[in-house]
């Protein structure tokens, strides 16, 4: 970690110190807006920072929030008190804002203060006791054939990188990178689907239907070393994505197959 600054410990949702700027205190709010009733629709570097609705009980109302380190530096910008009516802030230091008719009506909400009073939540690494719990759950209700065939792929695919993450949810199994989703497991009535991040590039026994995506069905334990060995790749190429900065999602082309699409539009 580079040298600098840090706030002081919160530990709160995610958030090991509190902020020491205005960024933190974006970052913050975003994870408490949620309490507060408020749904963010825009977000600008102009002023005001932040556009969103608050429920009060009897409907929505508009709030313009600016976003500040500590309340007195709404003054020290000189923003426009008519185009503002919440600051939000992680240090409340303009004790005197309600003496202004001009401030009086803006509503100050100190973060340092509010945190303490939200219940917390703790950021927990997936632990393989949780996750074969939920895994044998899952395939109790998907036929013994491809329950049996997922487990011996999901055991050998597990220690391939131990920086990949699994996650189980009702009805699908889906691997992260860990920043993003590569790998999602769909339980077929005789095979096991594997849908797998390509990067536009052709995996053996792929059938790449789309651009950045493939399926892989495996039918059998025959299938389980091409499955492994295309899991694996699916891994590289979405960390070498990442790591260029390239679109990841389902909507991502890749030139490739625009240039495809391109000659197909010409003949």
């Amino acid at each position: 970690m580079p040298p600098g600054i840090v706030g002081d410990p919160i530990l709160f949702r995610g958030m090991v110190y509190g902020p020491t700027n205005e960024q933190g205190v974006v970052l913050l709010f975003g994870k408490i807006s949620n309490d507060l009733g408020i749904c963010i629709e825009r977000v600008r570097t102009g002023f005001p920072d932040c556009e969103a609705v608050r429920y009060t009980g009897r409907g929505w109302e508009r709030v313009r929030i600016e976003f500040e380190y500590k309340s007195s530096d709404f003054n020290a910008h000189r923003h426009n008190p008519q185009g503002c009516d919440m600051i939000v802030c992680w240090e409340h230091d303009w004790k005197d804002i309600g003496d202004s008719v001009d401030t009086k009506h803006i509503e100050v909400i100190e973060l340092s203060t509010l945190i303490q009073e939200l219940p917390n939540e703790t950021v927990v690494v997936p632990d393989r006791l949780s996750t074969d719990v939920k895994l044998k759950k899952l395939l109790e209700n998907v036929s013994p054939k491809v329950g049996d065939l997922y487990r011996r792929f999901h055991d050998r695919f597990r220690e391939v990188d131990d920086r990949a993450v699994c996650k189980v949810s009702e009805t699908i199994v889906s691997w992260y990178s860990p920043q993003r989703v590569f790998l999602t497991c769909y339980f077929l009535q005789k095979a096991v689907r594997l849908q797998m991040f390509t990067g536009g590039k052709s995996l053996n026994g792929l059938s790449n239907k789309h651009p950045n995506w493939g399926d892989f069905y495996a039918r059998g334990p025959a299938d389980l070393d091409r499955a492994v060995q295309a899991a694996s790749r699916s891994l590289e190429l979405m960390r070498s994505a990442l790591e260029q900065g390239l679109d990841t999602t389902w909507a991502a082309t890749t030139p490739a197959f625009e240039a495809t699409m391109l000659q197909g539009e010409g003949g």
